[in-house]
């Protein structure tokens, strides 16, 4: 690890302007390739939980009346500072999930920054409606449709993509007005936590965003949380559907489970469609939601396709996931491994 990082790794959650350990147990960061000791860190509790909802709560309304065009500043510096510092965020990722280096310089780059760029020029151009009465015979009446900030959302947010899709949840969030309670995988504090303590630096007021470090029981008190108004999760279906039984009223945006197959048809390009699989297949070592899960081919072409696809598949390079020229790097976590081991068998 650059010696830079090691000596200013942020291993404390974020409430209101107050960097602070959780009140529960200790968890221990390695490094997927090597186990070695990256940090230690105190879980949050419930009552954590409460506390940051409740530092959000108290931001929400200043910062849903501060001036679309201020949001739309801090939000560009955001994506300018992301820029600055991305090679250390990524390397910090990559040591945290083993996703290859060029995977999460992909990520911080291509997405993780654009996401606050793009926030601010989508926010800038939200329209409301100015719609004609259909009931009276006048032409004096008017409706106006407006929008309006929910309040206060919380953001669970999964290892494979942990500062791309929480960026992408966050950014639209804040600019729309509404503060954040962030809760990221328990695989990634470190990355995250190197975001998070970018939004003070740029200017954000203190409560807008908010990082709560932990395990599931965390996500679990945010979405029961009655003051939380909204939730953004992206993970797996069965644990969408603990939180849409337990969300109540809560305004909910999803991104679960799929099962995406890839189509090869007879007039395909095999050499186009061999390089697709392999990319589909193991990038990220397959724990991405739209990764190749079935290959379906046609008849005329299974056999070629199958000869041409094993030896494709032979070229892949495993290994140290700081390498650049390797293709695919360790696992995240032992759940995945033994997933995968029952998928095989």
């Amino acid at each position: 690890m650059n010696p830079a990082i090691a000596s200013n790794l942020q291993t404390k959650s974020l409430i209101g302007d107050q960097w602070i350990d959780g009140g529960g147990e200790t968890m221990a960061v390695t490094s997927r390739w090597s186990g070695r000791h990256l940090a230690d860190i105190r879980r949050c509790t419930a009552e954590d939980a409460d506390r940051a909802v409740a530092a959000a709560r108290a931001a929400q309304r200043e910062w849903g009346a501060t001036s679309l065009v201020e949001r739309v500043e801090l939000l560009r510096r955001m994506n300018q500072l992301i820029v600055e510092r991305g090679e250390a965020i990524a390397q910090m990722e990559t040591l945290e999930t083993g996703k290859t280096i060029n995977e999460t310089r992909e990520e911080l780059l291509e997405y993780t920054a654009p996401a606050y760029q793009k926030a601010a020029e989508e926010v800038l151009r939200h329209r409301g409606l100015s719609l004609p009465s259909t009931q009276e015979r006048s032409t004096n009446k008017r409706m106006v449709l407006t929008h309006r900030p929910i309040g206060v959302v919380a953001v669970i947010t999964p290892y494979n993509f942990p500062t791309d899709i929480a960026s992408i949840a966050i950014a639209h969030a804040i600019a729309s007005g509404n503060t954040v309670v962030w809760k990221p995988s328990e695989y990634t504090p470190l990355s995250c936590a190197m975001i998070a303590e970018m939004f003070a630096e740029v200017g954000f007021p203190p409560g807008v965003v908010n990082l709560l470090q932990g395990v599931g029981d965390v996500g679990e008190a945010l979405v029961s949380h009655p003051r939380v108004d909204g939730i953004f999760f992206t993970g797996s279906t069965a644990t969408g559907q603990r939180i849409t039984q337990k969300a109540g009223l809560k305004k909910l945006l999803l991104e679960l489970g799929g099962d995406g197959p890839q189509l090869i048809l007879p007039d395909a390009d095999l050499d186009a469609a061999v390089d697709g699989s392999v990319l589909g297949c193991f990038y990220l070592a397959g724990q991405v939601c739209t990764s190749t899960e079935r290959i379906l081919v046609h008849s005329s072409l299974h056999d070629a396709f199958v000869d041409k696809l094993r030896a494709r598949i032979a070229e892949v390079k495993m290994g140290d996931p700081t390498d650049e020229a390797t293709e695919m790097g360790p696992l995240c976590n032992e759940a995945t491994l033994a997933r995968i081991v029952r998928h095989v068998e």
